[in-house]
């Protein structure tokens, strides 16, 4: 909670700032991208393209931690200073999307048997039975 503290109050400077709505709104942006890597970094997301469940999980529920942060800050700030607060939670709400759509790691992997099945021990058995199957029957 501490980090997204820090986190909202940097972004609360950003929003202060004298420049125009679109450099504060491209600074915010770029600040919860920041955050995002650190955070998917420090869960080990960046190292698979495959997270775990629990990696995924404490991801998504501290990007709606700080996205709830972020509303109620924008909700009370005024309309120049908003634009900052709305494009950055934006963000969090495209990250959380991505984020469901990765598929999980889990360790309960399905096992897949290595033991040869009757087709890779008999491998002609199936043709040789439908030739037989075909062939004319002889008359002595």
């Amino acid at each position: 909670m501490h980090e997204i503290t820090g986190l909202v109050a940097t972004l609360t400077l950003i929003a202060g700032e004298p420049c125009s709505s679109d450099e504060r709104s491209s600074r915010a942006v770029a600040l919860v991208t920041s955050y995002s890597a650190t955070l998917y970094e420090r869960l080990g997301i960046v190292a698979s393209n495959r997270p775990t469940s629990g990696a995924k999980s404490a991801a998504d529920q501290t990007l709606a931690a700080l996205r709830r942060e972020i509303l109620a800050v924008e909700t009370r700030s005024a309309e120049p200073l908003r634009t900052a607060y709305t494009a950055a939670r934006y963000r969090i709400e495209m990250a959380r999307r991505v984020l469901a759509g990765r598929l999980v790691e889990d360790a309960a992997q399905p096992v897949v048997s290595s033991a040869p099945t009757i087709a890779q021990l008999e491998p002609h058995a199936d043709s040789l039975r439908l030739l037989a199957a075909c062939a004319p029957a002889h008359s002595p």
